[in-house]
């Protein structure tokens, strides 16, 4: 029996591990050296950093578009709000216009009438 180096995985022969390394491990039977086993070994270690910090990078993403989300949403209510206060007063606007109208025609009907 021999153990790989690498992943610990158990064959029977050294042409079932050169095998392994072949398949698993994507090493060669010119690259089995320990010096090749420690750049692999460097290669996973990197990989698994390089996993870790795009997942913090997502993680931190995340927390930002939800912020992001929040303020939109609020942004949203005071845009709907100051939308139904701008109709407002222009309701009242035109009233005033109107009652402005009907005074400036009361006027010339009181002046006529005398």
């Amino acid at each position: 029996m021999v153990k790989c180096k690498l992943c610990g995985k158990v064959v029977q022969t050294t042409q079932g591990l050169r095998g392994h390394k072949t398949f698993v491990h994507g090493l060669h039977a010119n690259h089995d050296s320990p010096a090749v086993e420690l750049t692999f070994r460097q290669r996973i270690d990197e990989n698994r950093s390089a996993v870790e910090s795009e997942k913090n990078s997502t993680s931190e993403f995340r927390d930002r578009l939800e912020k992001l989300e929040n303020k939109v949403i609020s942004n949203t209510k005071l845009l709907t709000e100051l939308r139904r206060t701008v109709s407002e007063l222009q309701q009242r606007l035109a009233l005033k216009a109107t009652r402005s109208e009907t005074n400036r025609i009361a006027t010339k009907i009181e002046v006529l009438g005398k």
